[in-house]
């Protein structure tokens, strides 16, 4: 998601879907595993609405989650467990979960 500069009018959304291609040009597609998939479905049924083009996991507002906004909720989650010392945000997770995952042979 990323902010709308070109907006024309108030009832335009805010943010706006992009998706482009990685500085590598290599897809960064994922195989979630049982847990996750299973998690994902019971939040998506759980809900009143499950349209296809709903999105799981949005902020309590039912908004979509920006970049910003999920940096923000990580520093929270980190000062509350007592890890303000610790580097890195949101980017190094997925650094290392996609090693973590390509050394496990996915």
């Amino acid at each position: 998601m990323v902010k709308n500069r070109n907006k024309e009018s108030d009832e335009e959304n805010n943010y706006v879907s992009l998706e482009g291609s990685t500085k590598n040009q290599k897809a960064r597609t994922i195989e979630l595993n049982k847990e996750a998939k299973y998690i994902l479905q019971k939040i998506k049924y759980s809900r009143d609405s499950s349209l296809p083009d709903e999105f799981i996991v949005t902020t309590k507002t039912g908004k979509i989650n920006t970049a910003s906004n999920l940096e923000h909720r990580m520093k929270v989650i980190m000062k509350n467990a007592e890890l303000q010392g610790v580097k890195g945000g949101l980017h190094i997770f997925r650094k290392t979960f996609a090693t973590r995952m390509y050394e496990s042979g996915a």
